[in-house]
């Protein structure tokens, strides 16, 4: 039973935009691998499904390495199956508003993970966060780096961490000298990364609410990204595709 529901869903997609320019054992993949990797089953596996491979066509990217980075995404912030539509059409939504690689943010919320969640930020939060780094030019690397060090120092002096983040943040964008933001800075994130992030911090680079209100509003993105970008050719294309599932009892 398990086995012809998802043939089901594999035909399914076949004539739907989400199957352009896919074969069956590409589709089978996908559906498969998100299956074992979810536990999804009938309408929420065909839904995940469809929205993998829309992100794939659209982004031009590998739908199977797709899966694997969204179920990490999945893994490590605890995101429940039914929400997986959502977190892809916020990774989406990212990539459009700031020209960051949907792989690439995948990979940093699971990398930076453990830090962003220690400093209290959310998801939703870490993806806007690392799309605004990506379109300004920010080192996320080096800014996660100092993120770790300031988070050691609060956790030594017994300071919430988002409570220090938040005033060490707001004595730096209200220092009267530079050089007395640099010494704030210093302190807090190191020597090393000290001048950068007084440098981000006074420019606006941790300010998320823009970045936020970017990602507002994108459920359904992919979905009508998907639509209106279809070609004529390409829904002939869709057409042809659902005769030809649609042939098949008869060809068995």
């Amino acid at each position: 039973e398990s086995l012809a529901e998802m043939e089901g869903i594999v035909k399914d997609l076949k004539g739907s935009a989400a199957g352009l320019g896919s074969d069956f054992g590409t589709l089978g993949g996908v559906v498969a691998d998100l299956n074992t990797r979810t536990g999804a089953t009938g309408e929420t596996l065909e839904q995940l499904s469809t929205d993998v491979l829309n992100m794939s066509r659209l982004t031009g990217t590998d739908a199977s390495n797709n899966v694997a980075l969204l179920t990490r995404v999945m893994g490590d912030w605890g995101v429940e199956t039914e929400n997986a539509s959502g977190l892809m059409d916020q990774i989406f939504g990212a990539s459009q508003a700031f020209g960051i690689g949907v792989d690439d943010v995948s990979r940093k919320v699971v990398q930076f993970g453990a830090p962003m969640r220690q400093m209290g930020f959310n998801l939703e939060e870490s993806i806007a966060l690392f799309g605004k780094w990506e379109k300004e030019g920010v080192n996320a690397e080096l800014a996660i780096g100092s993120l770790r060090i300031a988070a050691g120092n609060f956790a030594r002096e017994g300071v919430d961490l988002r409570d220090g983040l938040r005033d060490t943040m707001e004595a730096i964008k209200g220092a009267s000298t530079e050089s007395e933001a640099l010494n704030i800075a210093m302190e807090t994130f190191g020597a090393r990364a000290g001048p950068d992030m007084a440098a981000a911090i006074r420019e606006g680079r941790f300010e998320l609410d823009e970045a936020i209100a970017a990602l507002q509003g994108t459920d359904g993105a992919l979905a009508d990204a998907s639509e209106r970008s279809l070609t004529f050719g390409e829904r002939f294309q869709i057409m042809k595709d659902r005769a030809l599932t649609g042939l098949m009892p008869i060809g068995d």
